[in-house]
């Protein structure tokens, strides 16, 4: 259970990095391979928002899965 606890609190500090970034717009998220390819296609405001919504569920979703079981 304690590597559980520990792989959920990892998975959370990457949404968390995930959520800052496109809080304060950080540049180096954007300029990945991957990034860059989806920032194109849909906006820049637009990936800040994926971002963003991508980092509350990696924050809150394995917490709400751990807590249902």
């Amino acid at each position: 259970m304690t590597e559980a606890i520990l792989l959920l609190a990892c998975i959370s500090v990457i949404g968390v990095v995930g959520l800052l970034g496109a809080i304060y717009n950080w540049e180096w998220i954007y300029r990945s391979a991957g990034a860059r390819l989806l920032t194109a296609l849909i906006g820049r405001s637009a990936m800040r928002i994926c971002t963003g919504v991508a980092g509350v569920v990696l924050i809150v979703g394995p917490w709400v899965l751990l807590a249902t079981r």
